[in-house]
């Protein structure tokens, strides 16, 4: 993927510290994802990818006949108790404790 390509250039640039990351050491480096991924989704190099026979549309997982309902979004980062509440708006969304708001994985910028 070009998030692998993207970590593997800055651990060779030496712009992360390779092994001193955390998220890198707990997550990345064991192919799990933080806050897990969710129904029809799996992990790949520490964040969420859609599984076989479903595709990536409006941050969500479905089959690739299913039409994606309409979606009404002014910002995704809402107040939140839990990871399922941010994952309902995109599947690459976690919930930031210290806060209590939905926001992106480590290394990841919200694009509309």
């Amino acid at each position: 993927s070009v998030y692998h390509r993207y970590v593997m250039y800055k651990h060779m640039m030496m712009m992360h510290h390779g092994y001193g990351d955390p998220y890198y050491n707990n997550y990345y480096s064991r192919g799990e994802c933080y806050q897990g991924c969710p129904y029809n989704a799996h992990c790949e190099y520490g964040f969420c990818e859609c599984d076989y026979g479903f595709t990536k549309r409006y941050g969500q997982c479905y089959r690739q006949n299913q039409i994606p309902p309409p979606r009404n979004l002014e910002t995704p980062f809402i107040q939140c108790s839990g990871k399922e509440e941010c994952q309902n708006i995109d599947l690459n969304l976690i919930c930031k404790e210290d806060k209590a708001q939905c926001a992106c994985r480590d290394n990841f910028k919200w694009n509309f």
